[in-house]
Order: C-alpha cells, then sequence, then structure tokens
C-alpha cells in the first residue's frame, strides 16, 4: 500500500477571552474549517491532512482545532509552548515559528473587532507574518455575527484555492 503524502494546514487565532460566546465561535469555527478543508483537499489525492495549532494553555482556537481534528478524523500536530526552556512570552514566539515552518497554508481566526492587519501585533498576525515570509498561503478570517468571514488572503503555490477579495492583502474590502 502507497504511504499517502502528509500535508499540514495550521489553525491560529484568538484566546478564548476575546470571544463572548465561544460555543458561537465553534460552530462557525467548524463551518469555516470544513468549507477550507474541503477546498484545501480538491485536487489532492492521496493525501493525509494533519492539522497543525499551538495547544494555548488560553483555550479560543487552538482547543477548537484540537475539537476540529477529532471530530472530523484528521491528525493533529500541536507546538505547546515550552515555558521551562523559554519562559514567557518567548516560548509563545518560539511556538508560533514552528507553526509557520511545519505548515504547508496558515488559517488565522480573529475574535470580533481584532485588527486583521498582519502587522497588528498578536501571536495569531506573528505567525500569519511568518507565513507570508516562507511564501506559503494565508487566509485570515474575523467571527462577525455568527460566521467568520474571510478578511484578506495571501496565495502562494497552492493550487485550487481561490479568492474573493480585492486589492492588497492586507487591506480590507470595501
Amino acid at each position: 500500500m502507497t504511504e499517502r503524502q502528509k500535508v499540514y494546514l495550521g489553525v491560529v487565532g484568538s484566546v478564548e477571552s476575546k470571544f463572548s460566546i465561544i460555543d458561537m465561535a465553534k460552530k462557525a469555527l467548524f463551518d469555516s474549517l470544513d468549507q477550507e478543508v474541503e477546498l484545501f483537499l480538491k485536487d489532492r489525492k492521496n493525501v493525509q491532512l494533519v492539522i497543525v495549532s499551538g495547544a494555548s494553555p488560553n483555550g479560543g482556537i487552538d482547543i477548537l482545532a484540537r475539537r476540529y481534528s477529532v471530530v472530523r478524523g484528521y491528525d493533529l500536530l500541536e507546538f505547546p509552548p515550552d515555558f521551562e526552556k523559554y519562559g514567557t512570552p518567548k516560548a509563545y514566539y518560539v511556538r508560533n515559528e514552528q507553526i509557520a515552518e511545519k505548515a504547508h497554508c496558515i488559517l488565522g481566526y480573529l475574535a470580533p473587532g481584532e485588527n486583521p492587519d498582519p502587522k497588528a501585533r498578536s501571536g495569531t498576525m506573528m505567525t500569519i507574518r511568518r507565513g507570508i515570509k516562507n511564501d506559503i498561503t494565508v487566509k485570515v478570517f474575523r467571527l462577525e455575527g455568527d460566521k467568520f468571514v474571510q478578511k484578506w488572503m495571501k496565495w502562494s503555490w497552492l493550487e485550487g484555492w481561490e479568492s474573493n477579495i480585492k486589492g492588497l492583502p492586507w487591506r480590507e474590502e470595501e
């Protein structure tokens, strides 16, 4: 039997405290990930999807990414921050670098009101910037109402991904 090629999909985002209703964020994340995973795997045969996330002790998107991988039956690779080795905040920086280095694509999920600008100072946007530097596809979404809305993307080598976003990747659609 031929071994399937592993493809790594990074899922990063806001901590739980930034979401007013975490259950709404969970449903919205599952809906968005179902759609994005379908697009990501559309033209890929004989691949094994691995969800890559940060295992943040602060919950939020990292914990929801773990739940998603279990419920949908995908493999999971987590990079928890190593506070003993690096201390705070460096452990988060190292963890974000590890996610960006491993992922073939990164999806960033922000809480309502968070700035989707890649220059914003957050761990999520740090991981996104690293993905851009590594020339991989990144997409950024923000929770608006009961669903995550794509704010921008930077397309790279991944075929089958299409954008409905116009203009430069750091500009919000008007």
